[in-house]
């Protein structure tokens, strides 16, 4: 969604917050996270620089109704990492990682 929102604005990013609704039953979430650079070339700048780094990951969530949840990460050499937890705690609300 933020690269979507970005285009055409030159090497500005405009960052995008995702919001959507899910049906509270057992669901398989895949999260994805990576840098996100303002034009095609700082990208490619990046990769080649070895400082572009992205993560993803597949989870089993049980949702609670009515319950927001987010996905912080971290994008760093070695050990990027990102993770679901509940909005309000900040306790990971994953029960399961699911591979595919």
């Amino acid at each position: 969604a933020t690269r979507r929102a970005s285009i055409g604005i030159g090497f500005l990013v405009y960052p995008y917050a995702v919001v959507c609704d899910v049906p509270v039953r057992s669901i398989k979430i895949k999260i994805v996270a990576s840098h996100i650079a303002g034009a095609p070339i700082h990208e490619f700048a990046s990769r080649a620089a070895g400082t572009f780094f992205d993560v993803e990951q597949t989870l089993e969530l049980m949702p609670k109704a009515g319950q927001l949840y987010s996905a912080p990460g971290e994008l760093k050499k070695g050990a990027p990492r990102v993770r679901l937890e509940d909005g309000e705690t900040k306790k990971a609300a994953v029960t399961t990682s699911a591979v595919e």
